[in-house]
């Protein structure tokens, strides 16, 4: 029976009628995150709060429950009880199987967060598709205006428009890059030189700011292929984040380094942080704390690095600064397109 019993794929135990345990196998151990030396002969409510239920068996019905772990965290139980009959007949405790569900709805909801992503998307880039020609009317009629009137007001005004234009024009080409697949366009770049590419356009602007960039960990030169318009939009979102996290001046510190086939990319800014209650939001379609944000940088980072087969990580510390690292597999000239490389191909 022990032999069984440690075989079984799913936590097995038996109850008496008070709820005491007399038997455990060690997966049934495992799962409540207890030692089965901890449990047998003890009454299992009192070393793992919240299984009371189990000594309400029903054979027909598997039954959900949510317990907490020692280490703090909430598992889900999936369980289903039996009443024990000894050979007399008499009923003398519950026979309890069950599973833990955190990976079946970890995955679960990884399908559903996918599925509703691309949905999203579809919709989205069909949205803006839509929306472009008629800025591109206005944006021309605007531009007759600003050349031929007189009026300095009314050139104001005109210049106004042309300039909500553009700044629309800027939206929906984020809302196309977010919701339509993107085919990258692989090619040799030098990553090290494209940072200092992105740092240079903005480079007056840190400067009166007072920002101060820390650059120690910077390798000369990182040659890689990847689509590199599309990971100097990375560079410039995180960096256009961080100069606008420091309105009062401050340290921007930059990493770029090649580990163990990984490119790792990571800048810590010492601004205002982002505060614990939003901090899960962050990659919110259209989720922004700026005046004049779109709420959609964030989100395509992601994507994009995403796309490269790489991961974006972010920590934040409210009132003390936020660390964004990027991590992207590296690819030298063997795995190049034409190459075999299985992440990029050519557009």
């Amino acid at each position: 029976m022990q032999a069984i019993l440690s075989q079984m794929p799913c936590g097995v135990m038996l109850l008496d009628r008070d709820g005491r345990v007399l038997l455990i196998n060690p997966l049934g151990a495992r799962i409540l995150r207890r030692h089965s030396d901890t449990l047998i002969g003890r009454m299992l409510q009192d070393v793992v709060p919240g299984t009371q239920v189990f000594m309400d068996p029903d054979a027909a019905a598997c039954r959900e429950l949510e317990l907490l772990m020692p280490e703090g965290m909430v598992c889900p139980i999936g369980y289903l009880s039996a009443p024990y009959v000894d050979p007399d007949g008499m009923r003398n405790g519950v026979i309890v199987q069950y599973q833990d569900l955190s990976v079946l709805k970890a995955l679960l909801s990884k399908g559903q967060d996918k599925e509703r992503f691309v949905a999203v998307g579809r919709v989205v880039a069909g949205v803006a598709h839509e929306i472009k020609n008629p800025l591109f009317g206005i944006s021309s009629v605007a531009q007759i205006f600003e050349r031929e009137l007189i009026n300095p007001i009314h050139r104001e005004l005109a210049q106004a428009l042309l300039a909500e234009t553009r700044r629309l024009n800027h939206l929906v080409d984020e809302l196309l890059v977010y919701g339509r697949p993107m085919k990258l366009r692989a090619e040799r770049c030098d990553l090290s030189r494209l940072l200092e590419e992105v740092f240079q356009v903005h480079r007056r602007e840190i400067r009166e700011k007072g920002i101060v960039v820390r650059d120690e960990q910077l390798v000369p030169k990182i040659i890689t292929y990847v689509d590199s318009g599309q990971i100097r939009q990375v560079f410039l979102n995180l960096l256009r984040n961080a100069v606008d996290a420091m309105p009062r001046g401050g340290e921007i510190a930059l990493t770029l380094l090649l580990e163990d086939r990984y490119i790792i990319f990571s800048l810590a800014d010492e601004g205002e942080g982002i505060p614990a209650q939003i901090f899960d939001r962050v990659y919110d379609l259209f989720f922004t704390t700026k005046k004049a944000g779109t709420g959609l940088g964030l989100t395509i980072c992601r994507k994009i690095v995403q796309d490269h087969g790489g991961e974006i990580i972010l920590e934040s510390t409210e009132g003390k600064g936020t660390t964004v690292t990027v991590k992207l597999p590296y690819r030298g000239a063997s795995d190049a397109p034409g190459a075999g490389s299985p992440g990029i191909q050519k557009a």
